[in-house]
């Protein structure tokens, strides 16, 4: 029977009957394997994942987010309420502000994948990513991101100042804001700097429904990382 199954199971991936035991001769049942659909579920979400953030990023998730801080702590509280809320679902907006290496990016590919696993849709991009190719292109990519439920732009810098950029920006906040769209920022700059270089018909709209969030406690994670990756030297 099934609990028979389950004891002897080789693992979910090396499952000969793909999920769907077979049982009875004269009224054959199906029962689906609840490991199987468990397994095949996360498979999906780690696939789709890949298809949405760089691949050395995709293991990233609440559960290995290191708190070294008192304010990475609070950043990873307030995205897991996030999460919990499905804030991103009634326009919510949240802006992680710190320098290099502080995890910004890390809350922010944990909240998509919990995002994911809710059946929303997601996005993260790099400013710098948005203006690739010529303006056909550019408009396409913008237009894209009109729909996702979940947009990340991760890595904000100096992009406010570029003129075209800035325009298409504006058209993708207003899109967003008229429907309720989430959209999380990281950056580097100091939070004050970040919505001064919005503009005001940008900042109003971002700011009625944002959370701001600063983490400048903590050093850049990624020397600890060199280290460790570095210790056969």
């Amino acid at each position: 029977m099934l609990q028979h199954c389950l004891d002897t199971c080789p693992g979910p991936d090396k499952c000969p009957y793909g999920g769907l035991l077979i049982f009875g001769i004269k009224n054959p049942k199906p029962i689906v394997c609840p490991r199987y659909q468990k397994w095949l579920k996360q498979v999906e979400l780690e696939h789709k994942l890949r298809n949405i953030v760089p691949e050395n990023f995709a293991s990233k998730n609440f559960e290995n987010f290191t708190i070294r801080s008192a304010e990475t702590g609070k950043a990873l509280q307030l995205m897991k309420k996030c999460v919990k809320a499905k804030a991103w679902k009634s326009g919510g907006n949240i802006l992680i502000s710190g320098p290099n290496g502080v995890g910004k990016t890390h809350l922010s590919i944990a909240t998509i994948r919990e995002a994911i696993r809710f059946g929303s849709t997601a996005a993260l991009i790099l400013p710098v990513d948005l203006m690739i190719g010529g303006f056909d292109k550019i408009d396409e990519r913008f237009e894209r991101l009109r729909s996702v439920d979940l947009l990340v732009i991760d890595d904000v810098a100096n992009d406010f100042e570029k003129k075209y950029f800035m325009q298409r920006i504006f058209d993708l906040f207003e899109h967003r804001y008229r429907r309720r769209k989430g959209m999380f920022f990281t950056t580097n700059l100091p939070v004050k700097n970040f919505l001064g270089a919005l503009g005001e018909r940008m900042f109003s709209r971002l700011y009625e429904n944002l959370v701001t969030v600063e983490i400048n406690d903590v050093d850049d994670y990624r020397k600890t990382l060199r280290n460790r990756n570095l210790d056969w030297l």
